[in-house]
Protein backbone atom coordinates (compact mmCIF):
# COMPACT_ATOMS: atom_id res chain seq x y z
CA UNK A 1 0.00 0.00 0.00
CA UNK A 2 2.45 2.16 0.41
CA UNK A 3 3.91 1.71 -3.57
CA UNK A 4 0.58 2.55 -4.09
CA UNK A 5 0.62 5.71 -1.93
CA UNK A 6 3.78 7.13 -3.74
CA UNK A 7 2.54 6.25 -6.93
CA UNK A 8 -0.74 8.53 -6.53
CA UNK A 9 1.52 10.79 -5.12
CA UNK A 10 3.79 10.96 -8.33
CA UNK A 11 0.70 10.96 -10.83
CA UNK A 12 -0.55 13.86 -8.48
CA UNK A 13 2.75 15.60 -9.11
CA UNK A 14 2.47 15.14 -12.75
CA UNK A 15 -1.17 15.78 -13.21
CA UNK A 16 -0.78 19.02 -11.23
CA UNK A 17 2.08 20.51 -13.14
CA UNK A 18 1.10 19.48 -16.58
CA UNK A 19 -2.43 21.10 -15.13
CA UNK A 20 -1.22 24.87 -14.39
CA UNK A 21 0.90 24.47 -17.56
CA UNK A 22 -2.34 24.22 -19.25
CA UNK A 23 -3.62 27.67 -17.56
CA UNK A 24 -5.70 24.88 -14.91
CA UNK A 25 -5.88 26.63 -11.31
CA UNK A 26 -4.32 25.33 -7.76
CA UNK A 27 -7.07 24.85 -5.62
CA UNK A 28 -5.17 23.34 -2.99
CA UNK A 29 -3.95 26.28 -0.30
CA UNK A 30 -0.67 24.57 0.64
CA UNK A 31 0.32 23.83 -2.57
CA UNK A 32 -1.01 26.86 -3.96
CA UNK A 33 2.43 28.66 -3.31
CA UNK A 34 5.15 25.92 -5.25
CA UNK A 35 2.78 25.13 -8.15
CA UNK A 36 4.51 28.15 -10.69
CA UNK A 37 7.73 26.10 -10.18
CA UNK A 38 7.30 22.86 -11.31
CA UNK A 39 10.67 21.58 -9.87
CA UNK A 40 10.23 23.28 -6.33
CA UNK A 41 6.64 22.00 -6.43
CA UNK A 42 8.18 18.67 -7.18
CA UNK A 43 10.23 18.55 -4.08
CA UNK A 44 8.12 20.06 -1.74
CA UNK A 45 5.32 16.82 -2.89
CA UNK A 46 8.58 14.73 -2.44
CA UNK A 47 9.62 15.82 0.75
CA UNK A 48 5.74 15.64 1.95
CA UNK A 49 5.27 12.36 0.59
CA UNK A 50 8.33 10.83 2.82
CA UNK A 51 6.93 13.11 5.47
CA UNK A 52 3.64 11.29 5.75
CA UNK A 53 5.29 8.04 4.94
CA UNK A 54 7.25 8.26 8.10
CA UNK A 55 4.38 9.30 10.49
CA UNK A 56 2.38 6.52 9.19
CA UNK A 57 5.74 4.23 10.09
CA UNK A 58 4.98 5.27 13.78
CA UNK A 59 1.32 4.08 13.46
CA UNK A 60 1.41 0.27 14.91
CA UNK A 61 -2.54 -0.42 14.52
CA UNK A 62 -1.72 -1.93 11.76
CA UNK A 63 -6.04 -2.03 10.46
CA UNK A 64 -5.39 1.70 11.47
CA UNK A 65 -2.69 2.83 9.22
CA UNK A 66 -3.99 0.35 6.35
CA UNK A 67 -7.26 2.42 6.70
CA UNK A 68 -5.41 5.75 6.51
CA UNK A 69 -3.51 4.31 3.68
CA UNK A 70 -6.43 3.69 1.97
CA UNK A 71 -8.60 6.96 2.68
CA UNK A 72 -5.53 8.82 1.30
CA UNK A 73 -5.04 6.84 -1.79
CA UNK A 74 -9.01 7.16 -2.84
CA UNK A 75 -9.44 10.69 -1.49
CA UNK A 76 -5.51 11.71 -3.76
CA UNK A 77 -6.70 9.30 -6.17
CA UNK A 78 -9.79 11.49 -6.81
CA UNK A 79 -7.82 14.55 -7.44
CA UNK A 80 -5.61 12.78 -9.68
CA UNK A 81 -8.41 11.62 -11.69
CA UNK A 82 -9.96 15.02 -11.60
CA UNK A 83 -6.72 16.61 -12.90
CA UNK A 84 -6.60 14.19 -15.73
CA UNK A 85 -9.87 15.10 -16.74
CA UNK A 86 -9.56 18.79 -16.80
CA UNK A 87 -6.24 18.21 -18.60
CA UNK A 88 -8.54 16.31 -21.38
CA UNK A 89 -10.94 18.98 -21.90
Amino acid sequence: MEATFISVQALDAISTIKGISKGAKEINPLAKPFVKNPVLFSIVKGVSTVVILVAFRDIHNIKLKRWLLIGTNVIIGSVVYNNFRIIRD
